[in-house]
């Protein structure tokens, strides 16, 4: 498979993934004002699924309810604001973000050889890569993993967990800097 064939898959796989999302949302919205209201309703009523009302079904008195859309509204509001405080509250710094998960700074002074490595790689990766340095932190975890994070080129960070520096090699260790540093291009 050449590059191009690939970046077109993960493109389509991403607006995939954000349909997937945008119906989730809205899954979620309507089911939790469907019960809000189902619930106030069958407070309200005492029982209303035994008696339907105007000869209608229990479903159909919820749709109708004006409460129905009151509750979306608020379900869509309460997602939209805790996702606007979570976005606030990293702030689009990658620091935030790091230390969010755990994540420990490595001083350039430090005297662990695998930080030390680990320094020396982002350092010449971002140079080769006309980046600036990013700020670099260690995670917790035996699994292999990293980001990049934050908006600014100048507020980023990479973030590599404790398994990368202890099951990858020089080799490998570059290859995932390079491939964070992309991210940050």
């Amino acid at each position: 498979m050449n590059f191009f064939e690939h970046q077109n898959k993960a493109q389509a796989k991403t607006t995939y993934l954000l349909l997937l999302f945008t119906l989730a949302v809205i899954a979620v919205v309507f089911f939790t004002a469907l019960v809000i209201t189902g619930v106030a309703t069958y407070f309200q009523t005492q029982n209303i699924l035994s008696v339907p009302t105007h000869n209608q079904h229990y479903w159909q008195v919820l749709i109708n309810h004006p409460l129905l859309l009151w509750s979306a509204l608020g379900t869509f509001i309460f997602i939209v604001l805790g996702s606007a405080f979570k976005a606030l509250q990293l702030g689009g710094n990658g620091i935030n973000v790091a230390l969010s998960m755990q994540g420990k700074h490595v001083h350039p002074q430090t005297n662990n050889p695998a930080y030390k490595q680990l320094l020396n790689i982002v350092t010449e990766m971002a140079l080769a890569s006309g980046n600036p340095v990013p700020k670099v932190f260690v995670m917790p975890g035996d699994s292999i993993n990293a980001f990049a994070a934050g908006f600014n080129r100048h507020q980023t960070v990479i973030a590599v967990t404790q398994g990368a520096l202890a099951h990858l090699n020089r080799d490998e260790l570059q290859g995932v800097i390079a491939h964070e540093l992309s991210h940050i291009k």
